[in-house]
């Protein structure tokens, strides 16, 4: 649980039913607490979390992993690097949008960091998903369900994909190029192959 737009309770309440291990990134703590979610851990810098809710995930065993306000990385990076150390096998960050845009674009990037690692990553927000991957990734959703491809590196080789309406193929989508965006869903099920490079794959909701 990131610090960014507080999450929709229905969503939260779904994305940590079936956690193994639930972190609260410094203010993120404290919309878990809303909620009435203890952490299982928390991390950052802590500027953005009040002293009373600090004390209240001390004095309810909650590991605390404190980092110094000047850092290298940002506390959304700890968190994942956390969750990666702990043997994460999928990872889901909420509250990774509607921040800062600094912020919000650097948590997409980290995404690519676990991926990386092996690890299914994905941001989970009221508008619909995000994720990416250097390989295949099949996905839900329904006819109509606008699904955008974009590169996270110089050059994107984008293989066979299937229920789509629109073909990605060649050329390699490129950084200075919107064309995999807005592609729609077909069916029920598609997928998408990645033969060479990131892709962040956006799984847009009908509610925007």
């Amino acid at each position: 649980m990131l610090g960014g737009r507080r999450p929709d309770p229905a969503l939260l309440a779904r994305e940590t039913a079936s956690a193994e291990l639930v972190i609260g990134v410094d203010r993120g703590a404290s919309y878990l607490f809303e909620q009435g979610i203890i952490p299982d851990r928390a991390v950052g810098d802590m500027d953005s979390l009040a002293a009373p809710e600090l004390a209240a995930l001390r004095e309810r065993g909650v590991p605390v992993e404190t980092h110094p306000a000047h850092k290298d990385e940002t506390d959304g990076q700890l968190a994942v690097d956390l969750a990666l150390r702990e043997g994460a096998r999928e990872l889901v960050l909420l509250a990774a949008d509607g921040g800062r845009p600094d912020h919000e674009f650097a948590n997409y990037l980290i995404l690519r960091r676990a991926a990386q690692a092996g690890v299914r990553a994905r941001v989970a927000a009221a508008w619909g998903e995000a994720i990416v991957t250097g390989g295949r990734v099949e996905f839900a959703g329904w006819p109509g369900r606008v699904v955008s491809i974009l590169p996270l590196c110089e050059s994107l080789d984008v293989g066979p994909t299937g229920g789509l309406a629109y073909e990605v193929g060649r050329p390699a989508l490129t950084l200075d190029h919107t064309r995999g965006v807005s592609n729609l869903m077909t069916g029920e099920r598609a997928f998408v192959t990645i033969e060479r490079g990131w892709a962040l794959i956006f799984l847009i909701n009908d509610t925007v």
